[in-house]
């Protein structure tokens, strides 16, 4: 499918959007962390995506971290477990503790415009507020005629945060179940596969992609995407993502020479 790239992330753990894309996508991928190991994400200059594809851990600011010599903060901070969704508008910043388990989670790097994301501006602001939506928040349902299901879970949008990412989503689709992403001028798509299958193309007749548990599907702007759940189902992440205009010719034309250069033997 022309202008799409699929890339296995269990395999290649991470992607560099760049030599495809031109919105505001600066990196994507899967990250595991260590049973008891822990990481900080700060939200300077970049706003930051996670969802919890595996495991378990715990969501803390930096100075709630249990040291030792106060123990008595151990198991304080938000729970993290599957299908808990963490967005850090510009200025917040976090430290994920992997527990027991160990943790995987999806981490999308959402560039945010310099003017925007100046220091001064963010501390007259104040500190920004981490963005959670757990497992069990609610959808919006799509029902088909057949009685297939579409469901929609916001996990967030433009208004929370700076950067160009229009919509943070989960799409869950039932056994068969087919669904519309309409390509715009203006936007890219990014699509991670969480569970189960689905045929992916331009035409609902003529999938281009069988994409299952792991894979990412990159795809440039205006590109309509048609997808049709395997036999079991199929449950998506989904990030709509703006391309200003002047950008969007600019870096598309060096994405491409990239492709060429790699392509040369």
């Amino acid at each position: 499918m022309p202008g799409t790239v699929i890339t296995d992330l269990r395999r290649h753990g991470a992607v560099d959007p760049g030599r495809l894309l031109a919105g505001p996508l600066r990196a994507v991928g899967l990250q595991w962390l260590e049973p008891g190991h822990s990481v900080e994400a700060t939200a300077e200059g970049a706003e930051h995506a996670l969802y919890v594809t595996a495991g378990s851990g715990l969501g803390a600011l930096p100075e709630d971290v249990v040291q030792p010599d106060h123990p008595e903060r151990a198991g304080t901070g938000l729970p993290l477990i599957d299908g808990t969704a963490l967005v850090l508008p510009l200025g917040s910043r976090t430290v994920l503790t992997a527990g027991t388990a160990g943790l995987e989670y999806f981490h999308a790097v959402l560039a945010v415009p310099a003017v925007e994301s100046s220091p001064e501006e963010a501390g007259e602001a104040g500190p920004a507020q981490l963005v959670v939506t757990t497992g069990t928040g609610s959808a919006m349902v799509l029902l088909g005629r057949d009685g297939a299901r579409v469901r929609i879970r916001s996990l967030a949008r433009r208004a929370m945060i700076t950067s160009a990412c229009e919509a943070f989503d989960q799409l869950r689709l039932s056994p068969g179940a087919h669904h519309v992403l309409p390509g715009r001028p203006d936007a890219e798509t990014v699509l991670h596969v969480l569970r189960g299958a689905a045929a992916i193309g331009q035409r609902a007749d003529e999938p281009d992609h069988l994409a299952s548990d792991g894979d990412l599907l990159l795809a440039r702007r205006g590109r309509t995407l048609h997808l049709e759940a395997g036999p079991l189902g199929a449950e998506l992440l989904c990030l709509t993502l703006a391309v200003p205009r002047h950008r969007a010719g600019t870096r598309a034309a060096l994405a491409r020479r990239r492709a060429e250069r790699c392509d040369r033997p």
